[in-house]
């Protein structure tokens, strides 16, 4: 299973051997695989952004409709 691939703390490259199909077939794995994990460390990044920006103002405005 190539999920399997891609543990908690990082891609670990295919071996690649030879220039062959396979060879071949393994660099682009391992170009996409890294791709997939920039694009998913960049998804995270952006989450937490996202999220202190919104909570800043929920925070704001629930103190806001406490106050007597």
């Amino acid at each position: 299973n190539a999920m399997r691939r891609f543990p908690k703390d990082g891609f670990v490259p295919l071996d690649i051997i030879g220039r062959d199909e396979v060879g071949v077939l393994s660099k682009r794995f391992n170009e996409m695989a890294k791709t997939i994990e920039e694009l998913l460390q960049e998804q995270e990044r952006f989450l937490i952004q996202a999220g202190h920006e919104l909570r800043t103002p929920i925070t704001k405005a629930r103190i806001r409709s406490e106050e007597p």
